[in-house]
């Protein structure tokens, strides 16, 4: 469905543009003798234009209903608890782990997959159940964490572990941040 839909938007549009371009045959008229053609080409374009953007809708719900891995989507009340584990595993890691263990890397990357990605997918699903101004504030912290992390993950690779640890303690107070914006955003709906 979604092909023909984009297939009759591109042929209407090429077609009421071929249309619309002609020069009138005559010079006492100021529209071409193709403005039917024109006309029945812009309502093709807008039907497909149509039938594409409704499939599409339909493919984002069905999305939004499943995690890219195919299990049942995270509600609200999953969200916080998604944001409690990953909350508690940056304190562990920036509490319990040296820069300098190789095995650093490794948890951070655990935490990026395992916490930071799950949550980050369920974007659209937490703006459509907080509303965006009160998701965007969890999201916007959360980001501010998610970069941290990719900033300690880079400086203990490149062999800086107190810059890895410090942007590991500013992971963890910015993740901190997005689970008190979450707390009281769940708290207002």
């Amino acid at each position: 469905m979604r092909q023909i839909g984009l297939a009759l938007f591109v042929i209407g549009l090429l077609v009421a543009v071929m249309c619309g371009a002609k020069l009138p045959a005559d010079p006492d008229h100021a529209f071409p003798n193709t403005w039917p053609v024109f006309v029945v080409a812009w309502l093709v374009a807008v039907a497909g234009l149509v039938m594409w953007r409704r499939d599409l809708a339909e493919s984002h719900q069905h999305h939004d209903d499943t995690t890219s891995h195919g299990q049942p989507g995270v509600q609200t009340f999953d969200a916080l608890r998604l944001m409690d584990a990953m909350t508690s595993e940056i304190a562990v890691a920036s509490a319990g782990t040296d820069a300098k263990d190789p095995a650093f890397l490794d948890r951070l990357d655990r935490l990026m997959q395992e916490h930071i990605e799950p949550f980050v997918d369920q974007r659209q699903r937490l703006i459509r159940q907080l509303g965006l101004q009160k998701a965007s504030e969890v999201l916007v912290a959360v980001a501010v964490g998610e970069r941290l992390i990719n900033r300690s993950w880079s400086a203990a690779a490149d062999g800086y572990p107190d810059e890895a640890n410090a942007s590991l303690a500013e992971a963890a107070s910015a993740m901190g941040e997005a689970q008190s914006a979450l707390t009281r955003a769940m708290q207002s709906i």
